[in-house]
């Protein structure tokens, strides 16, 4: 049985392309500056301004995407262009379930007040594996059923909820 499901945060792929958009036109547009605020003006910056900027537009780009992939052996999960990369064997978890973030747990990669470590890019649902060791990971996902089933039927049906 095998899963593989890539999740698109739309909400920071807009994000990241109207900042972008904005950037650009503060560069090309003359007296764009009177147009934005102030911390949007780009009109004067130099190169290391602009590498500085192009380089947090790849991280959000990066972190806009998390594909998690499932076989007989492993969960896998990675964001964007492939970094960060975690798996966790199959045989090393005990329980699987659907759980419900919380909106204050935010996006990203999260350690939370439960002691989970989050991966997460949009919305609140997520599928939370426990290992042999009671360490927790929770995987956000727009597909959590799916996710769910395929998991749990790989482990043996010890699933939690």
């Amino acid at each position: 049985m095998k899963y593989q499901h890539t999740q698109v945060g739309k909400i920071i792929l807009a994000i990241v392309i109207l900042s972008l958009i904005a950037s650009i036109l503060s560069i090309t547009v003359e007296d764009f500056s009177t147009y934005v605020p102030d911390w949007m003006d780009t009109t004067n910056w130099d190169v290391v301004g602009i590498v500085i900027v192009s380089f947090v537009y790849i991280i959000a780009l990066n972190m806009a995407l998390l594909t998690i992939r499932v076989d007989k052996t492993n969960v896998s999960w990675y964001f964007g262009f492939g970094f960060p990369r975690n798996s966790l064997a199959i045989a090393d978890i005990e329980t699987v379930t659907a759980v419900r973030n919380k909106w204050w747990y935010g996006f990203g990669i999260r350690r939370v007040f439960s002691g989970a470590t989050i991966y997460n890019v949009e919305g609140l649902d997520a599928v939370e594996l426990t290992t042999n060791e009671g360490k927790k990971i929770r995987l956000g996902s727009d597909d959590p059923k799916r996710l769910l089933k395929t998991i749990a039927a790989l482990i043996g049906n010890r699933e939690a909820a």
